[in-house]
């Protein structure tokens, strides 16, 4: 009487738990997954992987379901064995019915780690069942080796318990696997690629890593290299005594945002009049001859760092790009490039990320995944920070300069200053434009802190002018001021000298 009492005890208990893990996969409370890669784990990847685990943890829980109402289906049918006598087919079938329970739940937790890339958030639910199941897999076996039934052969017991794991785990992983397989070849390819990326940050570009944010100017050879209008289709020059003159004119179309130099060379895109095309252009500074690297049908990001020109490729119909590069110590240039970065969310990517990621290689924590933050084109990233003109929407209001500093799943921010209409960030010190009064604008100089604030020098303020941008050179400053041709987006530029703050406007 004991003995049958234990028998139905660890058959109900086991179709109890079956339906109570059938109840939870159902509802969804058991997957609480995050990716496992941590060289994965930012926003950059979170597109594919993430779609990724989703769709491992979709089918698993399907198929999980199926493997545990099998489960009990065999427990239900080992009641009527034993009620008809067949002791021993009953006790196999009891025996199958548990080890299906616990092979469900080590597949399905094996499946969603190692196929889909991640790992146990919250594992609390995992450990209860898991006791609880294991115990009653020690219960059933326990129960089906009594003396009275000695005729029992125990390789039954190892046959039952591995063929019921190898179709548990076939009905959970090969489903799983069928239904990611290209996203998980692409994910495996991108493992591959980003693994092997560098760690440290690039620190030619860190240096004036401001200019390569604002995406307009650069500073090389002595020389302050900038868009001069939309209208015009300019590239000026100025230098530190303050000459300034057309450098290069493009021959069609219009100058996309992006100015970079590498030995020699200036870095472009140009978007063709009344057409889609975009093509990335080589400039020598020497005697402005231009050459093309590489042509798009489609807008693109580029820049230069490392002896490398990166560029995204056209996004795909899921808004997925790849991040390519043209080696610049080659000699024919943009005959061949390598894959360096795969499958990025296009739209959740802007330049001055493109900036930190591919250009400055910054993983750090300011690069988290914070939607308002990511979709603010005049953020800057640098040394671990993020500093952005607060709630600012349109270029004509002076606004609060914050940084922010991620840790702890959130963001702290902290005020540098008031009134203040542009910033930038050249050799470990941050300079900003702030609202003096109704007829000025100071140009200050502090450390990446805010502190140590020093006025550089003054610019005064015309009827309806405001600072679009400035950049930064080595010992001297350009500001691009918009005044009242609403066509182009700066048309006076000022000159400043950062040793005595001394001024002239250029035009």
């Amino acid at each position: 009487m004991k003995e049958k009492r234990l028998y139905y005890g660890t058959g109900i208990v086991n179709i109890a738990i079956a339906v109570f893990m059938m109840f939870i996969f159902y509802k969804n409370a058991a997957t609480d997954f995050t990716i496992r890669d941590s060289y994965v784990d930012n926003y950059l990847h979170r597109t594919l992987f993430s779609h990724l685990a989703e769709q491992v943890t979709a089918t698993s829980v399907s198929f999980a379901m199926v493997c545990l109402a099998v489960a009990v289906i065999l427990t239900i049918i080992s009641f009527i064995f034993r009620n008809c006598r067949n002791y021993l087919v009953a006790y196999r079938l009891l025996y199958a019915g548990v080890v299906t329970d616990i092979a469900t739940f080590i597949v399905f937790l094996l499946t969603n780690i190692i196929v889909g890339n991640c790992r146990i958030e919250s594992g609390l639910w995992y450990i209860l069942i898991g006791i609880i199941l294991f115990v009653l897999g020690a219960l059933a076996i326990y129960l089906g080796t009594p003396d009275l039934f000695k005729e029992r052969k125990k390789r039954w017991d190892v046959l039952i318990a591995t063929g019921v794991l190898a179709v548990c785990g076939g009905v959970i992983i090969i489903p799983s696997m069928m239904t990611i397989k290209e996203d998980f070849r692409y994910a495996r390819e991108l493992r591959s690629v980003i693994s092997s990326q560098p760690d440290l940050i690039v620190e030619e570009v860190g240096v004036q890593i401001g200019n390569y944010y604002n995406a307009l100017s650069v500073y090389a050879e002595d020389k302050i290299y900038y868009m001069e209008s939309v209208k015009d289709f300019n590239i000026r020059t100025v230098d530190k005594d303050g000459n300034s003159e057309v450098f290069w004119t493009t021959k069609s179309g219009e100058i996309n945002w992006g100015l970079f130099y590498r030995e020699g060379y200036l870095y472009i895109s140009v978007s063709e009049r009344n057409e889609a095309k975009c093509r990335l252009l080589r400039i020598s500074v020497d005697s402005g001859a231009e050459e093309i690297i590489y042509e798009s049908d489609s807008h693109f990001m580029f820049g230069v760092a490392d002896n490398k020109i990166f560029y995204t490729t056209p996004k795909d119909e899921n808004g997925l790009c790849d991040v390519r590069y043209f080696d610049l110590t080659e000699e024919n240039i943009g005959e061949s490039s390598v894959l360096y970065d795969k499958d990025v969310d296009y739209y959740n990517l802007n330049n001055n990320i493109f900036v930190a990621r591919y250009l400055y290689n910054d993983s750090s924590d300011a690069l988290r995944p914070v939607s308002w933050l990511i979709a603010y084109d005049g953020i800057i990233i640098y040394d671990g920070n993020a500093y952005l003109m607060a709630g600012r929407n349109d270029w004509k209001e002076s606004t609060e300069l914050e940084m922010l500093n991620y840790h702890n799943a959130q963001y702290e921010d902290t005020l540098i200053d008031e009134d203040v209409m542009c910033r930038t960030i050249y050799d470990d010190k941050l300079y900003y434009v702030k609202v003096k009064d109704d007829t000025a604008y100071d140009v200050i100089c502090c450390d990446l802190q805010g502190e140590n604030k020093t006025v550089i020098g003054t610019i005064s303020k015309e009827k309806e002018t405001y600072c679009r941008y400035l950049s930064v050179g080595e010992d001297f400053i350009l500001l691009r001021m918009k005044g009242d041709n609403e066509k182009e987006f700066a048309n006076h530029a000022f000159f400043m000298k950062s040793e005595d703050g001394s001024s002239v406007q250029l035009y």
